[in-house]
């Protein structure tokens, strides 16, 4: 085949692609921001950015993705996707089946019913679910408990203790 009409078939299929893409963009519901120190947020359908430190928030309906960013947050979900922490000292309860959790930090607490993945970096996070799919951990003194099931683990830390609720 000559490359010119290699060059048209790829760019054909290329702007067929991306005017896909910009369909589906448009059609999601817009982030919301939150920069507040307490209160009630309606994330229905939304991914949500945190930006707030020493906060106590609640967010209701189901959620995309939650995205915190900040320190000695306090939080309850009613449903998310995703939830991702980075900073230290938050304390977050997730109800409902979460696909994937991404933990930075340290000194934080964090439960969750139904946990898919769980990928922790810190030292001396307690985690806590009914249940986790999988579970990579880094970092050291880091605790997660699970009441049911048997996750796969891969511990890459020192001093974490991965084991079923006693």
């Amino acid at each position: 085949m000559p490359r010119h009409i290699l060059n048209a078939a790829v760019l054909s299929a290329t702007a067929f692609l991306c005017a896909g893409a910009n369909r589906a963009v448009a059609d999601e519901a817009p982030s919301l921001f939150v920069n507040t120190h307490s209160g009630t947020v309606d994330c229905e359908g939304h991914d949500v950015n945190v930006t707030s430190s020493n906060a106590k928030l609640s967010f209701t309906g189901r959620c995309k993705g939650i995205y915190f960013v900040g320190t000695d947050t306090t939080a309850t979900i009613e449903s998310a996707e995703l939830v991702q922490s980075s900073g230290n000292g938050m304390h977050v309860t997730v109800k409902g089946k979460v696909a994937d959790a991404y933990l930075i930090g340290s000194r934080g607490e964090f439960a969750f019913d139904e946990l898919g993945t769980l990928h922790l970096n810190g030292d001396e996070l307690r985690v806590g679910a009914k249940t986790i799919g999988t579970m990579a951990v880094v970092g050291s003194r880091n605790t997660v408990h699970w009441s049911s099931g048997k996750p796969r683990i891969d511990d890459m830390g020192s001093g974490n203790v991965l084991q079923p609720k006693p």
